[in-house]
C-alpha cells in the first residue's frame, strides 16, 4: 500500500505541481493578512497527512488568492478611472458571507462611479472546510468536489461490486470467460486513485492466469488419460482379437486336421474296397471265356461334372451321406426303396450289356444319357457281387462268388433290342453290384466327355 501511495503522490506533484512549505505559506499569505489566523490554518493544513488531499486544498487557496488578486486589480483599475473617490471605512468581515454578498455586488456594479472596494482579510478561527461552506466565491470548487467524490464513490462501488463478482466466479471452471470479460471491463473503467480496488484487481488477474494454467494442465492430464486408455483399449482389443483368431485357427486346424484325417479314413477305406479277391484269377478267365472285355453304366450327361470332380462313380447312399450333389441321379424312390430292401444301397450298378432296356426308355423321355465304359478289373474287387438279372427284380440271386458270376448267361446279356417278351429279357440285364465306387481311372471313356 505505502508504494502505491508513494506512486500515487509522485502523480499528483506532477499534475499540481510539489505542496512544498514555501508553497503552502505563500498561498496564506496572499489571502489571510492576520498572523493569528495565517498560523490558524497554516497549522491546520500541515496537520493533514495526506498529500493528496493537502495539495487539493492548497490548489484551492491558491486559486481564492488568484480571484482576490484579480478583484484587487480591477479596483485598481476603477480607482484610476474614477475621479472622486469616496472613501468609507472597511466593514467587519468577521462573517464571510457578508464580505462575499459585498465583494459580489461589487462585481455587479463594478462600471459605477464611486464604489468601495472590500479586501477579504479573514479573521475566523474556525476550520477550513467550514470556511469553504460559508464562502459564496468558493462554493463552486467545494460543488465540483462534492459531486467528484460523489461520482468517484458511485465508481468505486461499481468497481467493488464487479470486483465481487469476480471473486464469486473465478472459482468456478465454467464461469472463467465471464470473468475475463468483467476483468477486461474493469480493467479500462478503474481509476488509479482506487488503490485497494487496483490491488485487488492484479490478485485476481495473477489468479486467473493461475486458475487458466491449472485447467490446461488438468485437461492436458485428462487428454493423456484418455490417450492412454484409448491405446490400452486398442492395445486389448488387439491381444483380444489376436486370442481369439488364435483360438478360431485353433478351431479351424483342428477341424481341417479332422477333416483331413476323416478324409484320409474316407480314402483309406475307399481304398481297401479295391483290394481283389483273392482267386480274381477264376474270375478273370469266366470273363475272358465269355469274351467279356468291358462293362457299362449309363448315366446323364449333367452328372459328368460331378464325376469329374470327385474322382468317380458312388452309390446314391455315399452321396447322401457325404454331400455329393447329383444333378440327376440314377433310379427312382421305388428303386432305392427295393435297394434297401435288398442291402444294396451302397454300390454301383455296372451291367454287361451297353443298351440297357432302362436307358433306352430314359432316352424316350428326352434323357440326355451317355454310356461309360468300365473296366472289367471292377469284377476282381473284393466286395464286388454279381446279379443274374436286373437286381431290382425280386427274382434276383447276387453274391460274390465265383459260382454267382458264373449264373449270369453271358449269351443273352450280349443281345441286341430285346423285348420284354423275349424269355431272355431279364436274364439281359445282369449285373455286377460295385462296393461303394468306382474310381474314374477305370472309367475308359470319360475323357470323351
Amino acid at each position: 500500500m505505502n508504494i502505491f501511495k508513494k506512486i500515487w503522490n509522485n502523480i499528483i506533484t506532477v499534475f499540481y505541481g510539489e505542496t512544498t512549505t514555501e508553497r503552502i505559506n505563500s498561498a496564506i499569505d496572499d489571502v489571510w493578512k492576520s498572523s493569528r489566523e495565517r498560523e490558524q490554518v497554516r497549522k491546520f493544513i500541515h496537520e493533514i497527512d495526506d498529500n493528496e488531499e493537502k495539495t487539493r486544498i492548497v490548489k484551492i487557496i491558491e486559486q481564492f488568492g488568484a480571484d482576490i488578486q484579480k478583484l484587487n486589480e480591477e479596483q485598481q483599475r476603477l480607482i484610476d478611472k474614477v475621479q472622486n473617490i469616496k472613501t468609507i471605512e472597511i466593514p467587519d468581515v468577521s462573517v464571510i458571507n457578508e464580505s462575499i454578498e459585498k465583494l459580489n455586488q461589487f462585481l455587479n456594479e463594478k462600471q459605477k462611479p464611486n464604489r468601495t472596494i472590500f479586501v477579504y482579510k479573514p479573521k475566523s478561527t474556525e476550520s477550513f472546510d467550514t470556511l469553504l461552506k460559508k464562502n459564496d466565491l468558493l462554493k463552486q470548487f467545494q460543488d465540483r468536489e462534492i459531486a467528484r467524490k460523489k461520482k468517484e464513490e458511485q465508481h468505486k462501488k461499481e468497481v467493488q461490486a464487479t470486483l465481487d463478482r469476480v471473486a464469486t466466479l473465478i472459482n468456478q471452471e465454467d464461469k472463467l470467460d465471464e470473468v475475463k470479460t468483467l476483468i477486461a471491463q474493469i480493467q479500462g473503467k478503474i481509476n488509479k486513485s482506487l488503490k485497494n480496488e487496483i490491488e485487488r484487481l492484479e490478485k485476481f488477474k495473477q489468479k486467473l492466469k493461475e486458475r487458466e494454467l491449472q485447467i490446461l494442465i488438468k485437461r492436458q492430464q485428462e487428454e493423456q488419460k484418455k490417450r492412454e486408455e484409448e491405446e490400452k483399449r486398442l492395445r486389448d482389443a488387439e491381444e483380444k482379437r489376436i486370442i481369439e483368431e488364435n483360438k478360431k485357427r485353433e478351431v479351424e486346424d483342428k477341424e481341417r486336421q479332422a477333416k483331413e484325417t476323416q478324409e484320409k479314413q474316407k480314402q483309406t477305406a475307399l481304398n481297401a474296397l479295391l483290394e481283389r479277391k483273392p482267386d480274381w484269377q477264376e474270375f478273370n478267365k469266366v470273363l475272358q471265356q465269355n469274351g467279356i472285355t468291358i462293362l457299362y453304366h449309363f448315366t446323364d450327361r449333367a452328372n459328368i461334372n460331378s464325376i469329374k470332380q470327385y474322382g468317380g462313380l458312388y452309390s446314391w447312399s455315399y452321396c447322401n451321406k457325404n454331400g455329393i450333389d447329383i444333378p440327376f441321379p440314377g433310379g427312382d424312390l421305388m428303386s432305392r426303396q427295393l435297394d434297401i430292401q435288398y442291402h444294396l444301397q451302397d454300390y454301383v450298378r455296372v451291367s454287361f450289356c451297353d443298351n440297357h432296356p432302362m436307358m433306352w426308355r430314359l432316352q424316350q423321355n428326352g434323357r440326355n444319357l451317355v454310356l461309360l465304359k468300365i473296366s472289367i478289373d471292377v469284377v476282381f474287387f473284393t466286395n464286388s457281387q454279381f446279379s443274374d438279372i436286373n437286381a431290382a427284380d425280386s427274382s434276383h440271386t447276387h453274391g460274390t462268388t465265383l459260382d454267382d458270376l458264373k449264373r449270369v448267361n453271358f449269351s443273352a446279356t450280349k443281345q441286341n433290342y430285346v423285348s420284354r417278351e423275349s424269355p431272355i429279357f431279364k436274364q439281359h440285364q445282369a449285373e455286377v453290384l460295385v462296393k461303394t465306387w468306382i474310381p474314374i481311372k477305370y472309367i475308359a471313356n470319360i475323357k470323351n466327355f
